[in-house]
């Protein structure tokens, strides 16, 4: 499933930061955003995500997900799980 990029910044506001534990960088804002999944994507030929539990309030949101797919060398990526964790910061 392919998510286009202008839907996945719709969380994120100008003073956002996103980063990875396999990123040693903290991408900010709209662009940083845009960034992080651009190149997040790349890591992947074919994939596919599914989300396990959502759980949102106001101010807070967290996203439970396993991602499965091909990388670019056309070799088999095991499976993984996540969570992602946004707070809205007043």
């Amino acid at each position: 499933m392919r998510t286009p990029l202008a839907a996945s910044q719709g969380p994120g506001s100008e003073d956002c930061e996103v980063g990875n534990v396999s990123v040693s960088e903290t991408f900010r804002g709209h662009q940083g955003l845009r960034a992080f999944w651009t190149e997040y994507r790349k890591t992947f030929d074919e994939m596919k995500s599914t989300f396990r539990s959502v759980f949102a309030t106001k101010e807070e949101t967290a996203l439970e997900w396993r991602t499965e797919g091909t990388s670019p060398s056309h070799l088999h990526r095991p499976p993984y799980r996540g969570a992602h964790l946004m707070r809205k910061y007043i």
